[in-house]
Order: C-alpha cells, then structure tokens, then sequence
C-alpha cells in the first residue's frame, strides 16, 4: 500500500499495547447485495494465523458479520473464535447497529451465555439505510467491558428530512461545492494520485491542495467585487 508502506493481507495479526487485532477479509466470495448466508472464510490463511495465549484482549475486526457466513461455516468459524481466545468481534456491512452473542462461540467450560459478543457498526453517512453511529469500548482494571454506542443526531435529523424539497434542494448544491471541488482538485492540482508517502505527508499534500484551491476562490470572489483591484 502506497500509504501505509504494507502489504496487504486477507488474514492477520496486529498487537497494539495489550489488544491483538485479528483481521479477517470476508469479502473474499462477495458477489452482490444477496451475500447473506453464502459467505465462507475458510482458506488455508487462516488457519495458519498464529495467536497465542497470553493475557492480550483478541479482537476479530471483519466486514461481514457471522450470520454471512454459510450456516455451517458460520458454526465452525465460531467455535474457530472460542479455541483462539477472541474476546470480541465488529463487523459492518449491514449498517443494523446493536450486538448480538455467538452462541456457538464458547469454551467447553462455559454456557452459551459466555458466548462471544459480536457488535455491528452502523455507518458515517446517514440515508434510508445507514444509522451514523459509533461505539467506544473500554476495558476496566477488573477485566470488565463497558461498550457505549453514540449516534449522530444531527446526521440523524438529517435522514429524517430525506426526500423534501429541502432534501433535494441541499443534495443540488451538494453538487456543485462538493463534487465540483473533488473535480477541479484531481484535474487542476493532481489529486487523482497521491504522490506523497506517509499518512502524514499525504495528508499535507491533500490540504495543500485545497489551500490553493480556496486560494483561488478568494482571489476570484474579490476581482468579482472590486475590478479596480486587479490594478492596484
């Protein structure tokens, strides 16, 4: 990856302080919109990720949610999660923010209770399918999990108005300040690749850009309103 410097991996493992991020590509049988119960994740990768047992919290971090999974699959994935001592999962796709437990996901020693919570995250955009929202967990001194899920309200508000003229009013200016902006950046100042390397560096490179280009507003807003300034 031109940014992040690594190469990309359907299957892997990241430590981060005291958590293990356990990343795992669903999407790699994904057709269409009707991939419910027809997704596999089942490759020789994943089998060769290696987590050992340690006191570090394991987080599975994917796109699809288990029920994607083939339902056998899905059974087979989650007893796959309790052998590996994965505390939690998230997911997204389908933008139904809440949690659910796996219940097949339990060591033997435990209930179905103790089975392993899955939260699914809603979206930054709101419309007549997504719930902007986002959660924030921590973890206590005692081992505890304490999870809090925010929405957005005025995002939420927003959904509300779809479809009024007041909707279709903004989605027309929509339009011309933020779709002809991304335009006249990839075409006049080469945003249409990034040449910098680095979260940082690209990020520098992306704002220089949009001074410039406000830049050039300003200019043109002032001539438009005082034409003498063009000779001072």
């Amino acid at each position: 990856m031109l940014i992040t410097h690594r190469t990309y991996d359907h299957f892997s493992t990241e430590i981060y302080k005291n958590f293990r991020i356990i990343n795992i590509d669903t999407s790699l049988l994904s057709l269409d919109d009707n991939d419910i119960g027809q997704l596999s994740v089942f490759f020789p990768e994943l089998a060769k990720l290696e987590i050992e047992k340690d006191d570090k919290i394991n987080i599975v971090i994917m796109h699809h949610g288990v029920e994607f999974l083939r339902p056998e699959d899905g059974r087979k994935f989650q007893h796959w999660l309790a052998d590996n001592h994965v505390n939690m999962v998230f997911c997204g796709h389908n933008h139904a923010v809440g949690m659910q437990i796996l219940t097949e996901a339990i060591a033997e020693e435990d209930g179905p209770q103790n089975g392993i919570p899955q939260f699914t995250c809603g979206a930054a955009l709101s419309d007549s399918y997504a719930r902007p929202s986002f959660y924030i967990c921590e973890y206590t001194n005692a081992g505890e999990l304490n999870v809090k899920l925010y929405e957005y309200p005025a995002f939420f508000r927003g959904h509300q108005r779809v479809g009024t003229p007041e909707y279709l009013a903004m989605m027309r200016l929509r339009k011309i300040w933020a779709e002809g902006s991304f335009s006249v950046l990839k075409q006049e100042h080469c945003i249409s690749r990034i040449r910098k390397r680095g979260i940082l560096a690209a990020t520098e490179e992306c704002l220089l850009a949009a001074m410039a280009l406000n830049l050039k507003r300003m200019a043109k807003c002032h001539l438009s309103l005082s034409p003498n300034l063009l000779f001072c």
